[in-house]
């Protein structure tokens, strides 16, 4: 299957806007400034290196999943009535958006009944709770990697975790591609790439969780193909088992500086908002990249990823530094700490994988005037979602409460 992507025209897109909007003009009475051509065709770059994505990407298969394995102490028709009754209970809309809920329990309870493991299950649920039209709604099991973000992001002391390289990826038809590689971890010091197709691992076919599971430091060997009609590469990583936030906060700490013709920009990725450890670290690691690295603009990536609440990474941009401490070690070394925010221009990368908190976050960010959006529209996903444990290998993520942006009601897609 082809996946293409017109980078040439969105750089051309991508500079035009940042010319027309001025951006990178200072805050706080500074002269408004425009940078150079150069470091601008690079932020319109990082901007083109979205993740790849058809353009008209196959509608996912909804149809039941094989029964290959019947799972022990497996019970599919107790399971499903758990997920059926919670969203009666719990469900935000007790209209459930203008669908009967007695007759998709009617509908689907049979089909659920001749489950005989969670993957087929999960099938189903799935298709029954699609029908609520809304976001932070789904059937999660232990195969999939969103379970485990949803899981750590309810437990602030969650060691939960899975064994992997550190690269997320979309399916498409039946194929996964490589969609982002989190900094610093195995998969991106293997030399793999956004668009890179994952074809197996140690000889059979690739799957996000089952292909490392059991693995930590282990060398295991990755097939890809790079190009549609390349011959097949194949590199070696050594998965690692870590917690999901640590893994997910290490790749945020691998903020980096990009240099063009002098200038300086600070980049940073921010792959989840939930976790309170980067929430802590995101304000010092904006002012040590100013103060310390001498950035002249940031470039917050948040593509992809999950959301969670944006509110403790707003307040950094919209207070004004105040001053600087500067500490003085016997040997001359000097550690500079500035006090208050940042002030420095603002360019925040978004698109369709851009969802709940990372959405809120960059409008107001935009709406403030404090930042220029760059990218694609973001998926639509704002609610709060809730968690229900239904058995010892999966949950149900459901949602919880609606969110009205500046009264306006998101609820439902």
């Amino acid at each position: 299957m082809t996946i293409t992507i017109n980078s040439t025209e969105r750089i051309r897109i991508y500079y035009k806007r940042l010319v027309r909007k001025g951006i990178f003009r200072g805050a706080h009475n500074r002269k408004r400034c425009i940078m150079n051509r150069s470091v601008l065709l690079l932020l319109a770059l990082l901007g083109a290196c979205a993740p790849l994505r058809e353009h008209n990407e196959p509608e996912v298969n909804r149809g039941r999943a094989a029964d290959i394995a019947v799972e022990a102490d497996f019970d599919a028709t107790k399971e499903f009535d758990h997920v059926w009754s919670t969203i009666q209970q719990k469900f935000v809309d007790p209209s459930f958006n203008g669908v009967d809920w007695n007759a998709a329990r009617d509908r689907y309870r049979p089909a659920a009944a001749a489950c005989r493991n969670e993957a087929a299950l999960a099938s189903v649920i799935n298709e029954m709770l699609s029908l609520l039209r809304t976001s932070h709604t789904n059937y999660l099991t232990e195969d999939m990697p969103a379970c485990y973000a949803v899981l750590a992001s309810v437990d602030r002391a969650s060691q939960i975790g899975r064994c992997g390289i550190g690269v997320d990826t979309v399916k498409v038809g039946d194929d996964y591609y490589v969609s982002g590689l989190l900094a610093g971890d195995e998969g991106e010091r293997a030399g793999l790439r956004v668009g890179d197709r994952l074809i197996s691992v140690d000889g059979k076919p690739f799957d996000p969780i089952g292909s490392f599971k059991g693995k930590s430091g282990q060398q295991v060997l990755v097939a890809i193909q790079r190009a549609v009609g390349e011959k097949s590469e194949v590199r070696t990583v050594v998965p690692t088992l870590m917690p999901e936030r640590e893994r997910y906060f290490q790749a945020t700490l691998s903020a980096k500086v990009i240099e063009e013709n002098g200038t300086k920009i600070g980049y940073i990725r921010l792959w989840w908002l939930a976790d309170p450890k980067t929430q802590q670290y995101f304000p010092g690691l904006l002012k040590s990249l100013v103060a310390m690295r001498g950035v002249r603009g940031i470039i917050l990536d948040l593509r992809d990823g999950y959301g969670g609440n944006f509110e403790p990474y707003l307040s950094p941009f919209f207070i004004p530094p105040f001053g600087e401490i500067t500490k003085t070690a016997r040997d001359q070394t000097k550690q500079e700490i500035p006090i208050g925010g940042i002030d420095v221009p603002l360019v925040v990368l978004i698109n369709g994988g851009s969802r709940s908190g990372k959405e809120l976050l960059p409008y107001y960010l935009r709406k403030s005037g404090r930042a220029v959006l760059v990218g694609e529209r973001t998926a639509g996903f704002i609610s709060v979602g809730r968690v229900e444990r239904i058995s010892g290998s999966a949950v149900l993520y459901y949602c919880g409460a609606k969110v009205d942006l500046d009264y306006v009601d998101l609820l439902f897609m």
